[in-house]
């Protein structure tokens, strides 16, 4: 996302606003648990490393596990009441996940050479405001699947049934609309 927006001059942003509204902000998931495991990670719109954040405490330092992933305020944060060790923590709840991306993107932003005048707000997008660059995966349909089977990730399981309730049509996502839609599928294609 940051090279895309590089390449097309953007240099300084007032601030970033995170709109995570594609999903429904009272989505359930049926199976999900309050644990600090990986894949009990609050599925939303906006998501970084599956909502959960990495990194490796020595004493009072932290730093992050994954080079490409700059250390930011809230992993610093979440840090300090750990012990010492190398620690992926779930981020729990979908406004700390949301906040997670945003910190993340100002960090990424920055490394880039591009001002971020302010931090990230959560809260839907303006009507007025102008589509400069929209994200698709770079993935195919194959990779994720096998990566998530690879790995057990229900993560990712979650966001592609839910992505099967999208009618391009503007509504938020639920997980009732993903089963109506999965069930017409399956009787389509099953009989």
């Amino acid at each position: 996302m940051v090279a895309a927006l590089g390449a097309q001059g953007l240099r300084k942003i007032a601030g970033i606003g995170l709109d995570d509204s594609y999903f429904d902000p009272a989505l359930t998931i049926s199976g999900r648990s309050t644990s600090n495991n990986p894949y009990d990670a609050p599925v939303t719109a906006l998501a970084a490393n599956f909502n959960t954040v990495n990194f490796i405490k020595q004493g009072k330092q932290i730093r992050s596990a994954e080079t490409q992933t700059p250390l930011t305020p809230m992993a610093r944060q979440l840090g300090q009441g750990l012990g010492a060790g190398k620690h992926r923590v779930n981020l729990g709840q979908r406004s700390k996940a949301v906040r997670y991306f945003g910190e993340l993107l100002s960090a990424k932003l920055q490394q880039a050479g591009v001002f971020v005048d302010s931090d990230a707000r959560i809260g839907s997008v303006p009507t007025e405001a102008r589509r400069i660059y929209r994200h698709q995966n770079s993935q195919d349909l194959r990779s994720m699947l096998t990566a998530m089977l690879e790995y057990s990730n229900n993560f990712i399981a979650n966001t592609l049934f839910l992505k099967l309730a999208d009618r391009d049509d503007g509504r938020t996502l639920n997980m009732p609309r993903a089963r109506k839609a999965f069930t017409r599928w399956v009787d389509r294609t099953f009989g």
